[in-house]
């Protein structure tokens, strides 16, 4: 693959999906592809894979042009919150901000993923994607947080344009409806997917 990507120069998109990471030498295997191809890197999606190893050697400014961010695992977090939180936050200068995230993570309090979400930047964000993520995954309490935290940026019109919640274990309430009409009353434009929104 390496091979294929390096003659591959004139590449303006490049996503890399790295799945099921268990064993030490697909580890190794992945850590050496986003070594060799960061700097061009502008999706990158962790699938049911341990995360400690990536965390340990990439931080947001590893990817400068990453514009694409989708993190999908059922394996406790305890110690990668912290980078999930600085890969999805604001850009520094020489970074682009993400256009696309996307979680589906098992997190066992709640205050993981409030911090999670009030660190998502909005700036430039078109798309943010919400998996179950396991029983403690995304509910109607992470939503309220993640709609308080759109409709309370200072972000006048922010770019987000869907919002997909069909992965999760929401359902259309009086609460559910209220919360997305808040939200779009920020965002009119904003297509929900999922809850019978």
């Amino acid at each position: 693959m390496n091979r294929v990507i390096d003659r591959s120069q004139g590449l303006t998109y490049l996503r890399l999906s790295l799945e099921n990471l268990d064993k030490d030498q697909q580890q190794h295997n992945a850590l050496d592809l986003l070594r060799r191809h960061k700097d061009r890197l502008t999706s990158l999606r962790l699938v049911h894979s341990d995360l400690r190893s990536i965390a340990r050697n990439f931080s947001r400014d590893s990817f400068p042009l990453l514009e694409e961010f989708f993190v999908m695992t059922s394996t406790y977090l305890d110690g990668v919150r912290e980078w999930i939180e600085s890969m999805v936050s604001v850009p520094s200068r020489q970074r682009t901000s993400l256009k696309a995230v996307g979680m589906g993570i098992y997190f066992v309090y709640n205050p993981y993923w409030e911090n999670v979400i009030k660190a998502i930047d909005l700036s430039a964000l078109e798309e943010l994607h919400f998996n179950k993520g396991g029983s403690e995954g995304f509910r109607e309490a992470q939503l309220k947080i993640l709609v308080d935290h759109i409709v309370g940026s200072d972000t006048q019109s922010p770019s987000i344009r869907l919002l997909n919640l069909d992965g999760t274990n929401l359902s259309s309430s009086t609460s559910m409806r209220w919360l997305i009409a808040r939200l779009r009353e920020k965002v009119p434009e904003i297509k929900i997917v999922g809850v019978g929104a």
